[in-house]
């Protein structure tokens, strides 16, 4: 760990694809080859044991990440590694689809049920929306879940704060870390031709950017696709990421793309600096630049930036880019400076045979103490749960999600219940504990006895939430 950048030699028991587990019904193995490199330079105040661009890859799983971690943060360096070497040991939902959302932001739970403990409960409905929504949720669970144990291994690694530190030393601590992420799964994926292409799934949070740069028609010599940062002045210094401290299932989930490498095509993942730069350099001079980028080796690429700089196009800060694309059929040896690699499905099924063993293990874990909310996220998208012999699993996972979103509603009203110290504010407080006792009324019947809601009981009792003439 803590390394700049990391290419994972051993098979994670990761899955590398979002393909079915099905054997293709070709009958034979598909398989593609590729090439892909990296480059990383920092900023002029840091060394290469402190930039905060950090990725990790897993080329022969078709995994590849990249995150950039807040410098105004602590220990921003650690949790970007965390953040790509995770994506790497175990991405989430690769097995089964995640929503597309093609650039746009999740939905919004509040938005489509009337109430949150019956917005994972669409199981039985015919209606679309219904179901793109339970489909949302469901991912959302799955990457709090994967969010949560990066979070865990942060906690067990970041150094403690020395007790006679300066009061903004532990304000910055209590704070905690933050990062962008940007993920990539990519996976052999038969046509209806008969030809097998690089499927590709972006998941992002950030302003970390994928550039998918593919062969245009004239006047254009290409087309550039951008995710999930779509215009330069989208671009800020107050970026969105994931933090440490706290997860927000409908602000925080991952932002996913679908998208296709064929031939000739190029797949360029790039932190903010780099990604700015590139929104001016491609529209003025693209064929050069992305030769520049496909040429430069690791000390080559810290010239140029320096260079860069000096001219005023790229910005004194970390720069690190990652590139990919397709090699043509019957090409052994990669391009000097590029690493080789091949994908194929009969791994992505033993990646995914792996993964689903640990999964499972994990909910039989959560299922055995009675942590149905750790049984939620952990079982997510249910891909590696189907079949009836895993029945308590998915009863276990929705029970978890009905309470989290039960538990979470009457928390954000606690949060919101003002005080009593003026008669305007005893009269606020009067009409949100009558919202809150009918919000109770209707999560009663699955929190009244749930071991994990005990100390959220004692706190609605103590407010007057609860009280003998509202308990069910």
């Amino acid at each position: 760990m803590g390394h700049l950048g990391d290419e994972h030699a051993m098979p994670p028991t990761s899955s590398a694809t979002g393909a079915t587990t099905q054997a293709d019904d070709m009958g034979a193995d598909m398989s593609l080859e590729y090439e892909w490199k990296a480059c990383v330079a920092w900023k002029s105040e840091h060394t290469q044991a402190t930039c905060e661009d950090r990725y990790s890859a897993a080329p022969e799983h078709g995994l590849f990440s990249l995150a950039d971690g807040l410098g105004m943060m602590n220990n921003a360096a650690l949790w970007a590694t965390l953040l790509t070497d995770q994506w790497i040991d175990e991405p989430p939902c690769v097995v089964a689809s995640p929503p597309d959302t093609d650039a746009a932001s999740p939905l919004a739970l509040a938005s489509h049920a009337t109430d949150a403990t019956d917005a994972t409960d669409a199981t039985d409905s015919t209606d679309d929306e219904d179901r793109a929504l339970q489909r949302e949720v469901l991912f959302q669970f799955e990457v709090e879940g994967w969010w949560r144990r990066a979070q865990a291994r942060y906690y067990e690694q970041a150094p403690a704060v020395d007790e006679h530190a300066l009061p903004e030393t532990k304000q910055k601590a209590r704070i905690g870390s933050g990062s962008t992420l940007l993920g990539a799964t990519l996976r052999p994926q038969r046509q209806a031709t008969g030809a097998v292409a690089l499927a590709v799934t972006c998941y992002a949070r950030g302003d970390t950017t994928a550039f998918l740069v593919s062969r245009g028609a004239q006047p254009q010599p290409f087309a550039i696709q951008t995710f999930p940062i779509t215009a330069p002045e989208q671009l800020s210094a107050h970026t969105t990421c994931l933090r440490t401290k706290s997860f927000d299932r409908n602000a925080d989930c991952l932002r996913v793309w679908h998208t296709t490498l064929s031939a000739g095509s190029i797949l360029l993942l790039a932190t903010d600096a780099v990604t700015r730069y590139l929104f001016s350099a491609l529209t003025t001079e693209g064929a050069q630049t992305l030769e520049t980028l496909a040429t430069c080796t690791e000390s080559a690429w810290r010239e140029r930036v320096a260079e860069l700089r000096t001219q005023e196009k790229l910005i004194d800060d970390d720069c690190a880019y990652l590139m990919i694309r397709r090699l043509p059929p019957g090409v052994g040896d990669a391009t000097p400076g590029w690493r080789h690699a091949r994908l194929s499905q009969r791994q992505a099924h033993a990646d995914t045979d792996g993964w689903a063993t640990r999964r499972r293990a994990a909910a039989r874990e959560a299922l055995a103490r009675g942590d149905t909310r750790e049984v939620a996220r952990v079982v997510g998208v249910e891909a590696y749960f189907q079949g009836p012999e895993y029945a308590d699993y998915r009863a276990a996972a929705t029970h978890g999600r009905r309470v989290t979103l039960a538990m979470e509603r009457l928390v954000q009203g606690l949060i919101a219940l003002p005080g009593s110290s003026t008669t305007m504010a005893h009269a606020e407080r009067a009409h949100r504990l009558v919202t809150l006792r009918k919000q109770w009324l209707v999560a009663a019947p699955i929190l009244a006895t749930e071991p994990t809601a005990v100390g959220l009981r004692q706190t609605l009792t103590e407010e007057g939430v609860i009280t003998p003439d509202v308990e069910v």
